[in-house]
């Protein structure tokens, strides 16, 4: 299952940046099935919250996926705030056998307030409050998987990727998320935000088929 990045264009597929396109081509080739699904956020069914009712999106997702075939099992894909839902889905008992998190974060409320300021060119600080607010409309506070996943203990085989020229989401991310999941981790030298596929596409492919090959027997 393919998980776009954050968007709040009508079909984030469609301005996402990240290879879900051709990540498909290639798992079906590997000759695995693809669901490339839209969170609720974009669709006008929530509002966006920090990763709880998106990691809700994707638990139900599974789910629908599970009922079509119960013997098959369902790997997460997830870009940018896509692989921070995903990891908080798998935490919540999703029924996954494995997760990969592209230029993933750990801390909702951090990117938060640390885009905001760049894009409203406000000091941090002054923008402590915005998780707060966010709470106020979405109904849930942004997820922190360092708490998280200090409690839920993550059982699927992880995949983290990220580009140490991510301006973005800080790359070191990559390390906090490992040392969380336990997870394998693989750094792509200057590429920037969900850009290691087009940085190196034939490592990157050669990783999603090894890894895949291993965790979706």
């Amino acid at each position: 299952m393919l998980i776009h990045g954050y968007d709040v264009v009508s079909d984030p597929r469609s301005a996402d940046p990240a290879p879900m396109l051709e990540l498909a081509a290639a798992f079906n080739a590997w000759g695995y099935n693809s669901l490339v699904i839209d969170l609720g956020y974009s669709t006008g069914e929530h509002l966006y919250s920090g990763g709880p009712l998106e990691a809700q999106d994707i638990a139900a997702a599974v789910h629908w996926l599970k009922e079509r075939n119960t013997r098959q099992p369902v790997a997460l894909w997830g870009f940018s705030d896509g692989g921070h839902s995903a990891l908080l889905a798998a935490a919540g008992g999703a029924p996954v056998a494995a997760v990969v998190a592209d230029s993933a974060f750990a801390d909702a409320g951090g990117v938060i307030r640390g885009q905001g300021a760049a894009f409203l060119h406000f000091p941090k600080a002054l923008l402590s409050a915005s998780p707060m607010m966010m709470r106020m409309f979405s109904g849930e506070d942004p997820a922190n998987l360092s708490t998280i996943l200090a409690s839920h203990r993550l059982l699927q085989p992880t995949l983290l990727i990220q580009g140490t020229g991510d301006r973005s989401i800080a790359p070191d991310n990559l390390h906090v998320l490992a040392a969380l999941t336990g997870g394998q981790w693989v750094a792509f030298a200057g590429a920037g935000h969900v850009a290691s596929f087009r940085s190196e596409p034939s490592r990157y492919l050669r990783l999603a088929h090894e890894f895949l090959a291993v965790h979706l027997k």
